[in-house]
């Protein structure tokens, strides 16, 4: 296992611990690693952001994370999702966070980052990862769409007899 292996399987590790359920999915090139949550999915593997193969790579891994796969966008006016997608990044004050919508029909919203071989010491890629996480779950709270969203289920008070 190498120093990148080892990165991977933390990152791993510590979305399972909080209560993550983890699947692999084998590409050609590359084993890609799946965490499911209650609210979003999260993918680990090759840094997408960098230019050298995933069997090249040495430095870094992506963080990606699958905040809502079908965005309604006819709950938004034309432009106004891209608006509030660009406000919510500039409120993450961390130029190595990217909220996105997906390219290029822009229905899917993904959060990610890239993860460096020397950040994987616990005192750093924990809060890393945790700031990651708090930032999925705001904008999975502002724009999931049902079914996507968390469902409740509301009291009825005022019953007839």
């Amino acid at each position: 296992m190498n120093i990148l292996d080892e990165l991977h399987a933390s990152i791993a590790d510590w979305f399972v611990q909080r209560g993550g359920k983890r699947a692999v999915i084998s590409g050609s090139d590359f084993e890609l690693t799946e965490i499911k949550t209650t609210s979003w999915t999260a993918f680990i593997g090759p840094d997408s952001w960098g230019e050298e193969a995933y069997a090249l790579q040495t430095n870094s891994l992506e963080v990606a994370i699958l905040i809502d796969p079908c965005i309604d966008l006819s709950r938004f006016e034309e432009g106004e999702f891209r608006i509030l997608v660009d406000e919510m990044q500039n409120q993450i004050q961390d130029e190595a966070v990217t909220l996105m919508p997906n390219y290029p029909d822009g229905n899917a919203l993904w959060l990610a980052r890239s993860i460096f071989v020397e950040q994987s010491g616990c005192s750093i890629l924990h809060p890393i990862l945790e700031h990651l996480s708090v930032w999925a779950d705001a904008a999975y709270a502002k724009f999931a769409t049902w079914p996507n969203i968390p469902r409740f289920k509301l009291i009825d008070g005022g019953k007839k007899v």
